[in-house]
């Protein structure tokens, strides 16, 4: 048997690994997520050349990107193609790094298993931007994420609140038809 492999401790082995899954899953939960926020932001690829669309894949490929990285990129390129193949930073493009950046912060327990922020240089990587580039679309977007969670938090208080209201009303109808067969 591999010297190196009996000396590694099959527990610390397994926490590794079990550390390197949990983070690759929360990285490529944070892309789906956006990804599927609102459909009305797909973006339409018709303007776009098989050309570009190929340009940008080689120039990713071409970084050697990790692996957690490669389907980021290519669910990122499926749904904002023109953002993503656009030599200039789209406001769309900038939203999106920005969004991801801070959608990717973990909180105590993921940290706990194991899951780090995106760094720039997997930002870098991903969207085949330079760091510095990165970091001006982090530093716009702050605002318009606060705004976003806000919503968001707003949009959940209102449906818990629906949602309350529905089951008063189902329990005061499963009460008013108890009391009305109770009578019969």
């Amino acid at each position: 048997m591999n010297k190196k492999l009996d000396s590694v401790n099959e527990e610390e082995f397994n926490q590794a690994i079990s550390e390197h899954i949990y983070n690759n899953l929360f990285q490529w939960s944070i892309c789906y997520g956006i990804s599927e926020a609102d459909p009305k932001l797909l973006e339409d690829p018709s303007t776009l050349t098989g050309k570009e669309i190929i340009e940008k894949t080689r120039a990713f490929y071409a970084q050697n990107p990790k692996d957690v990285n490669i389907p980021i990129f290519l669910k990122y390129l499926s749904t904002f193609p023109v953002s993503m193949c656009s030599w200039e930073v789209t406001p769309q493009l900038r939203m999106l790094i920005g969004f991801h950046y801070r959608a990717g912060i973990p909180n105590e327990e993921d940290k706990n298993k194991g899951v780090e922020a995106p760094s720039y240089q997997d930002l870098a990587e991903i969207f085949v931007r330079s760091k510095s580039t990165i970091a001006d679309c982090i530093n716009k977007t702050e605002v318009s994420y606060k705004q976003m969670l806000k919503e968001v938090e707003q949009d959940e208080a209102i449906l818990a609140e629906a949602q309350r209201q529905l089951i008063e009303e189902k329990k005061e109808a499963l009460t008013a038809n108890n009391t009305e067969e109770t009578r019969q």
